[in-house]
């Protein structure tokens, strides 16, 4: 397990984290809230007032919510949210007109209106599933894994098995390194949703962070025959073949992904990591050699080795 953590350091972009699939962004940052519309005003889009200006008065909540369905049918996210935005004005914090308008702020990658679409989802309705687990995976990524946690159980209390949630959890339980409840949530995510590769993906890296690269390798090549240009799934199976010095392996896998020296100096690295030293210099030097300018992460890691090895560096 050592050896799998120190790989993370001086690899050009192998992190242990970067195989995990998930929206970022958790805190509630850039978005003012307006005192004279309960703070509705926040969840909109900017320009939509403007642009707006001339749509038809609003009847009641449930006419103008009708008009964002018809809107959010048609791709017109903008419009729909404008349409929403009326709605929560007319009829106050409905959950669900919320948390539509929270997803379709996700759609947009616009993370801090989502997530306060969400906590004012939970406002009013505190068990509500998506909104718990919208949440849970947006904390996720920003490593805030205690909160993510309390809000992903509660997403999971509506029901057993939810693919989404039960993949984030496990992602929260390697963090802690308990692989074998990590394990079986991404084992409940892939019956539920056996058509999504990034599960697979996730389970084979649970077992790569556990030690067993044979149960590893097996689960990301099933995730490749899914989705052959899987770019996470091929690095992470080169790190299983580097790992296993099956190096000419190692290389066509890093190589569906990035420059053939790129690959030579992440297959150095890990044998560097694993102590086999004079696989790691001559790795290096390729990297060195193939570059069509000097690769300085290559020169650093070879001058790494020679620390290492106790001489001094093997390539200047």
């Amino acid at each position: 397990m050592s050896q799998v953590r120190r790989v993370k350091t001086g690899l050009r972009c192998i992190t242990a984290l970067a195989v995990f699939v998930l929206i970022a962004g958790c805190n509630s940052q850039g978005v003012r809230q307006d005192a004279t519309d309960n703070g509705f005003g926040a969840l909109g889009d900017p320009t939509s007032k403007l642009a707006y200006a001339t749509a038809l008065p609003a009847a009641t909540a449930q006419e103008v919510a009708l008009r964002g369905d018809v809107a959010l049918v048609r791709g017109d996210t903008k419009r729909a949210l404008f349409e929403y935005l009326q709605a929560l004005q007319l009829g106050g914090a409905d959950p669900g007109i919320l948390y539509t308008v929270a997803k379709i702020h996700l759609l947009r990658e616009d993370r801090a209106r989502a997530e306060l679409a969400l906590k004012m989802v939970l406002n009013v309705q505190p068990e509500h599933a998506g909104a718990n687990l919208e949440l849970g995976v947006l904390c996720v990524h920003r490593r805030e894994f205690e909160t993510a946690e309390s809000y992903l159980r509660r997403s999971l209390d509506e029901a057993e098995v939810n693919p989404r949630a039960n993949n984030a959890m496990g992602v929260i339980n390697d963090v802690k390194g308990d692989h074998a409840a990590a394990r079986l949530h991404f084992e409940k995510a892939i019956a539920a949703a056996a058509q999504e590769p990034t599960y697979k993906n996730n389970l084979a890296y649970s077992y790569y962070l556990d030690g067993n690269l044979q149960m590893a390798e097996k689960w990301f090549r099933q995730a490749l025959m899914q989705k052959p240009d899987y770019s996470r799934a091929w690095r992470n199976l080169g790190l299983v073949y580097a790992r296993t010095s099956r190096y000419q392996e190692a290389l066509e896998a890093f190589g569906k992904i990035e420059n053939v020296y790129e690959a030579y100096n992440d297959i150095g690295y890990i044998a560097m990591v694993n102590e086999r030293y004079d696989d790691a210099q001559r790795f290096f030097e390729e990297a060195i050699r193939l570059s069509p300018i000097y690769y300085e992460l290559a020169g650093r890691n070879a001058e790494r080795l020679g620390v290492m090895r106790g001489t001094a560096p093997a390539v200047r």
